[in-house]
């Protein structure tokens, strides 16, 4: 009986993991290394989700912050497009992991940045 209490259990978890997207709060900045005033509110970006940014100039760099702190952001990057709905030239991120992540598209591949998306492996 307690054996399968523990599978119940742990079918419900696997649920609720599966069923669960990974989300980051991204914070827009007009100069590199995440400096200065930010441009516009930050912006919840779901995973395999294109994000345009509706507001402000192309961004220079950005900050990204796990929304659940629960989660672990393993293998989880974040792609910066140059034009609105994930197109034109693109940067990838390195592992967004846990706590904070500053990007600099603009100072790495000369990417200023008009939408996200943000993809885990």
């Amino acid at each position: 009986m307690q054996i399968l209490a523990v599978f119940t259990t742990l079918a419900m978890l696997a649920t609720m993991v599966v069923g669960k997207s990974f989300e980051l709060w991204i914070t827009r900045f007009g100069q590199a290394d995440c400096a200065g005033s930010s441009l516009w509110k930050r912006a919840v970006i779901k995973e395999n989700g294109c994000y345009n940014f509706k507001h402000g100039q192309p961004f220079t760099s950005f900050l990204a912050n796990i929304k659940d702190k629960t989660d672990i952001g393993d293998n989880c990057h974040v792609i910066v497009y140059e034009s609105k709905q994930c197109k034109g030239g693109s940067w990838h991120s390195g592992n967004v992991g846990a706590g904070a992540y500053c990007g600099n598209p603009k100072k790495e591949a000369n990417i200023a940045g008009q939408s996200v998306r943000v993809e885990c492996d």
